[in-house]
């Protein structure tokens, strides 16, 4: 089976992922992330093509089977009927229907899909781990980042959210649980004239055969960055949150509100807006009318 899949692809190494891999036609990723795009594909669709994708790389005797795949015996909360799995395999049949098989193959990590189709990430998650082992490619030489044979892949957000639909913000809150999780990981490149052409992502810790965060050979009197752009914090989220307390919010507020109505303000919006210099001059006399009568 080995040899097989060699002789199929020969740009396809031996060792590609820790954990073993898939090999599939470069097209069905491509058709995925159209039909997620299009709204035909939503993650049950998702969790049953990784399912399936699973299945091509287990034994020909193996009578493990999709619905095993996707309902793993300890998961009964992101349990899938019988019957979704069914209509979820027919539609992921009609977006791959009209795909022509192409002689590009690429290969996508079976702890990747086995992540996918046991509901243990996010639409977008599974669509940042399909889209970046569309985009994985070899690296030809050593370089400062990357050694020679590592894999990586070079995408930015607007990239993958022309691709498959989803908004930028959700792609950046993705990527960045997916690198908390280390599935996957990025690279900081100093040569600002090569950031157009994206992030470098390569394989996270949990798949990937390459030595992580290591000094290589002849860099160690190179100036490094810190292991915080290679890696993220396990406290760090990039999605914001509510850290300001009630009581705050409520005094700014009245704050707010007493500077809608002092002089100074007025004061400000006559001399930015010359023309209702007028109405601001009647309004003010209004205010001090108003505040005679009170006192």
């Amino acid at each position: 089976m080995g040899n097989a899949r060699r002789k199929a692809a020969k740009h396809i190494d031996w060792a590609e992922f820790r954990g073993n891999y898939s090999v599939v036609n470069r097209s069905e990723i491509k058709a995925i992330l159209m039909g997620y795009r299009h709204g035909q594909i939503r993650k049950n669709e998702l969790r049953v093509y990784a399912a399936r994708l699973e299945t091509r790389a287990l034994h020909p005797k193996s009578k493990v089977d999709i619905y095993r795949i996707v309902n793993p015996q300890k998961s009964r909360r992101r349990r899938i009927p019988a019957g979704a799995v069914a209509r979820s395999l027919e539609t992921v049949d009609d977006v791959l229907r009209d795909v022509a098989a192409g002689k590009r193959k690429i290969v996508v990590s079976r702890k990747m899909l086995r992540f996918i189709a046991r509901g243990g990430c996010s639409c977008t998650e599974a669509v940042v781990l399909l889209f970046y082992c569309y985009r994985r490619k070899k690296q030809d030489r050593r370089l400062e980042r990357l050694r020679e044979g590592e894999r990586y892949a070079r995408f930015t957000y607007a990239m993958l959210s022309e691709a498959c639909g989803a908004h930028p913000s959700n792609i950046s809150r993705a990527v960045s649980r997916l690198r908390i999780r280390g599935i996957l990981a990025t690279r900081f490149v100093n040569q600002e004239s090569v950031n157009c052409y994206g992030q470098l992502f390569v394989d996270g810790p949990s798949v990937s055969l390459t030595p992580q965060h290591e000094v290589m050979d002849g860099d160690a009197g190179k100036a490094t960055p810190s292991q915080d752009f290679a890696k993220t914090p396990a406290g760090f989220s990039s999605c914001p949150r509510k850290t300001d307390p009630k009581r705050r919010i409520l005094e700014r507020k009245e704050e707010a509100r007493r500077a809608t109505y002092s002089s100074e303000a007025w004061e400000r919006f006559a001399q930015r807006y010359p023309k209702v210099r007028s109405f601001v001059m009647l309004a003010q006399d209004s205010l001090d009318a108003m505040s005679d009568a009170v006192a």
